[in-house]
């Protein structure tokens, strides 16, 4: 069974980037279709030197079609929780004969249970938090307001060794604030 994964700017999906190790930094417009182990990225022209899979620039519609049909027959899986109606529609109209089963929860599972990698990243994730509230005092004497103190954290952060900000940064503070 072949997975169709897509991503957009507007419309995230972390299973793509889990995927394909891209940073979500990245923030691209990109499809992957993954069949076993062999991964195949359908992306644009500006994007597509960011991944290191084997790729297809796409430059049409009729040609992002044309190759969800070649690659993709029987049983397709899509992340449905992710996916739009208008999407979902679209994509059955493309596959007509296949038939489209949800994999959200395959994908969760293969999330579930971390490689070396993965732990390894996640050590250096806290390290840089530990790194960065470590500079509080000294962050906080800078700061005048919530959004400057929210922004000079985010700056340590990546000072500190931070790809991106995983979340909003969030301060709240005083009597009006709120939890």
């Amino acid at each position: 069974m072949t997975w169709i994964l897509t991503t957009s700017e507007d419309h995230i999906d972390e299973n793509f980037y889990y995927l394909t190790g891209l940073s979500k930094e990245k923030h691209v417009s990109a499809t992957l279709l993954l069949n076993g182990n062999n991964k195949l990225i359908l992306t644009n022209r500006l994007e597509h030197g960011l991944f290191k899979e084997k790729k297809i620039i796409i430059e049409k519609r009729a040609q992002f079609e044309n190759i969800l049909r070649k690659y993709c027959h029987g049983t397709v899986g899509m992340n449905l929780s992710y996916l739009s109606v208008n999407s979902h529609t679209r994509f059955q109209k493309i596959l007509k004969g296949s038939k489209i089963v949800d994999i959200s929860k395959e994908l969760a599972k293969k999330r579930e249970i971390k490689s070396a990698h993965e732990i390894r990243k996640i050590k250096t994730a806290c390290k840089i938090t530990s790194d960065t509230f470590d500079q509080i005092e000294k962050i906080l004497k800078k700061a005048r307001t919530e959004k400057e103190l929210a922004l000079e954290l985010n700056y340590a952060a990546m000072k500190n060794g931070a790809e991106a900000i995983a979340f909003p940064t969030i301060i709240a503070s005083g009597v009006n604030a709120a939890l």
